[in-house]
């Protein structure tokens, strides 16, 4: 689009060199693609118009397209200068708006990845493996397993016919080993987590709540931080929540971003095991 923008430019701006006259049958149509003799549209005019229309097209896309993908290695690389060179708040505002997709291709919920997966049959593949597993001991005592069915037999047929078409659709490997590295970046620098504690807190919950395995150890240190310093947001949300007396429940204040995070839902604090870091400082 740039390089047409660019050539409609110079022809128009170098018009009374490149001009040539209207060779259709059609007058009509040359009525339409000549320049009016009183001047009332010339041609830098129209090279105006081209720029002006291809700014708003370029912002449109710019707002519109984000960043798949194809662009979680570009965006690593972007990640470990900002880190390297210690300009967390840029890295954060960077970042921010790319945790979701980090996450997906991560955990290999993006579209083509779950078609890879379903042709390659990634699950069949494990339950083949736990079936040719053999206890130790006699068998004698356990229980006969029930033979499959008609239709899950058919299925497996199936699974193994197509199987084959695993090497046409992309796998993705290579944007989840990039969005796993990210992750790992981020979820692992001392030096970021303690500008996050301590600077920006209200960006916690964001990556706390990365479904990844390492948000346990950064959630615990975090909690770790938090606790140990009086002054923190965390005493700071404590001390300022009040009990409201609304059906008999706590509520949370909309600004208490962590205690919200936290005990909004209570199953959220079970699972990063809230506790733990709780009853080692107290």
């Amino acid at each position: 689009m740039a390089l047409l923008a660019v050539s409609l430019v110079l022809y128009f701006e170098f018009f009374s060199l490149l001009g040539q006259p209207c060779r259709l049958p059609n007058v009509g149509a040359c009525s339409w693609l000549v320049f009016p003799k009183d001047g009332s549209f010339t041609p830098p005019q129209a090279a105006f118009l081209v720029v002006f229309v291809w700014m708003i097209l370029a912002w449109r896309l710019n707002f519109l397209l984000k960043p798949g993908p194809r662009s979680l290695v570009t965006i690593g690389k972007i990640v470990q200068t900002l880190l390297y060179e210690h300009r967390f708040a840029e890295l954060l505002d960077f970042i921010r708006p790319h945790l979701g997709l980090i996450e997906t291709v991560a955990e290999r919920r993006l579209g083509r990845q779950k078609v890879h997966d379903w042709v390659a049959d990634a699950d069949w593949l494990r339950r083949q493996r736990i079936r040719t597993f053999k206890p130790v001991g006699s068998e004698g005592d356990e229980p006969e397993q029930p033979r499959a069915g008609y239709g899950k037999r058919i299925y497996e047929v199936f699974r193994r016919r197509i199987r084959w078409m695993k090497h046409i659709v992309p796998a993705g490997h290579k944007a989840q080993v990039g969005a796993e590295n990210i992750a790992r970046m981020l979820l692992r620098s001392e030096e970021f987590r303690k500008v996050l504690v301590t600077m920006r807190p209200d960006a916690l919950p964001d990556l706390m709540a990365i479904k990844l395995q390492l948000r346990f150890d950064f959630s615990d240190k975090v909690l770790r931080d938090l606790i140990a310093d009086s002054g923190s947001r965390l005493y700071q949300e404590i001390e300022h929540n009040q009990n409201l007396a609304v059906k008999g429940g706590y509520a949370i204040p909309e600004e208490n971003v962590l205690l919200r995070f936290l005990f909004g839902d209570a199953e959220v604090a079970h699972k990063l095991g809230a506790w733990k870091p709780v009853g080692d400082a107290v």
